[in-house]
């Protein structure tokens, strides 16, 4: 049965479940930051919506809640354990933090996704996102609350 918390995991944690999902990311995670200093990160600045299932973190979404003054929340990381995928945990933790941004008075939240990640951006699109604007490769999506 998966359970979910918030800012329970520890940065070893964070860690070994981020070098887990590390492919899937697209393009991989460990492409674009040192997986390390991110997992640390995240504990200590970031609101984190976690799955837990057989002890395990086996999903996160990683959320800044810290733009106050234009009432923004970030959600900076979003991943499941390969063997949960397709189960809606992703979705309900989307939901999970979208409902804490708005109980903080948040007014909207965003996350960018690279344009090449179908299925993130199918579930992005279904959770009330739209694009606001294009960089490269990646899509800037929003979802005022």
């Amino acid at each position: 049965m998966v359970t979910y918390q918030r800012n329970l995991a520890s940065v070893n944690e964070v860690e070994i479940h981020l070098k887990n999902c590390d492919a899937e990311f697209v393009p991989p995670l460990s492409e674009r930051v040192r997986i390390e200093d991110y997992a640390l990160k995240l504990v200590n600045h970031a609101q984190r919506f976690e799955a837990w299932y057989e002890g395990e973190l086996a999903a996160l979404v990683a959320m800044y809640c810290n733009d106050e003054t234009l009432g923004k929340a970030f959600i900076s990381s979003v991943s499941v354990a390969i063997h949960l995928r397709g189960q809606g945990i992703a979705s309900k933790l989307i939901d999970i933090g979208v409902g804490y941004a708005q109980e903080t008075s948040l007014r909207q939240v965003e996350l960018e996704v690279d344009r090449r990640n179908v299925d993130a951006r199918r579930l992005y699109l279904q959770k009330g996102f739209t694009v606001v604007s294009e960089t490269g490769t990646n899509l800037l999506l929003q979802r005022i609350l």
